[in-house]
C-alpha cells in the first residue's frame, strides 16, 4: 500500500497553517487513483485554505507500479547529490520481492524532480524504453540545434495515434511548442542501442548523460 503522513505546512504567501498529506511511497497498483494526481501534479501541490494560493511541496517519494504487464519502481529525489544511497535504503523492498519469488528484472529508476518522474512514467506507459528514449531525445535536440531552433527544455509527453513520440520543447522564453518524431527514428536507435544495454535488475539507475554516454558512444563507432 502507499505510505502517507500528514504534516502542518505554512503557506508562503499568507503564512496560514495548512494540513498537507505527504506520500513517502505511492503504489498505483493498490491505489490507482493516485496515478493521475502524480501526472497532473496535484498530489504535490498545497492549496492554502486561507488565501487559495498554490505551492508545490517538494519531497522525495518512491513510485510503485507493480502491474503484471509493466512493473516499474521509481525513486524520485529532489536533489542529485547522494542518490546512490537509494540502493541501500530500498534493500527491504528487494528482500520482500525475493521472498515472494517475484522477479526483480524490471526497471528500477532514480529521477531528479517531479518533471522527470512524470516523463519517465509516460515513457513506460507508451511502451518505450527510457534509456533508448534518452538517446532519441539527444538526437532530436541535435536536430533542433542544426535547424537553429531554440531548445531550453525537452520532455517526452505521449505517443500519438500514429505511434509517433510527442515532445514538449521550451524556447529561451520558456514558451512551449510540441513536436512529433517519426517512429522509425526510435526503432532505428533501438535496434542499435538495445543490444548494448544491460538487463534490467534490482539496482536503481539514474538515466542521465553520464550513464548513457558510454552506450551511445558504442553505436556511434
Amino acid at each position: 500500500m502507499s505510505l502517507e503522513r500528514e504534516e502542518t505546512l505554512i503557506c508562503p504567501a499568507c503564512r496560514a497553517e495548512n494540513r498537507f498529506r505527504i506520500y513517502d511511497s505511492i503504489n498505483v497498483t493498490l491505489n490507482p487513483e493516485l496515478k493521475e494526481r502524480v501526472l497532473d501534479g496535484s498530489l504535490f501541490k498545497l492549496k492554502c485554505h486561507a488565501c487559495g494560493g498554490e505551492t508545490v511541496v517538494r519531497y522525495d517519494t518512491l513510485y510503485h507500479d507493480m502491474s503484471a504487464d509493466h512493473p516499474l519502481l521509481i525513486q524520485c529525489c529532489q536533489k542529485r547529490e547522494g542518490w546512490e544511497a537509494i540502493n541501500e535504503q530500498n534493500e527491504n523492498i528487494r528482500t520482500m520481492m525475493r521472498e515472494m519469488r517475484l522477479s526483480n528484472e524490471f526497471p528500477h529508476r532514480v529521477v531528479i524532480g517531479y518533471n522527470a518522474l512524470r516523463e519517465t512514467i509516460r515513457i513506460f506507459d507508451a511502451g518505450f524504453d527510457d534509456r533508448i528514449m534518452f538517446a532519441v531525445k539527444t538526437a532530436f535536440a541535435a536536430m533542433l540545434k542544426r535547424d537553429h531552433k531554440e531548445c531550453a527544455g525537452l520532455l517526452f509527453c505521449a505517443k500519438d495515434e500514429n505511434g509517433r513520440p510527442v515532445f514538449s520543447v521550451l524556447d529561451n522564453e520558456r514558451r512551449e511548442q510540441f513536436y512529433t518524431v517519426e517512429p522509425e527514428i526510435y526503432q532505428n536507435i533501438a535496434e542499435r542501442l538495445a543490444p548494448e544495454l544491460p538487463r534490467e535488475s534490482e539496482e536503481h539507475v539514474l538515466v542521465d548523460h553520464d550513464y548513457m554516454l558510454p552506450f551511445i558512444d558504442r553505436i556511434r563507432n
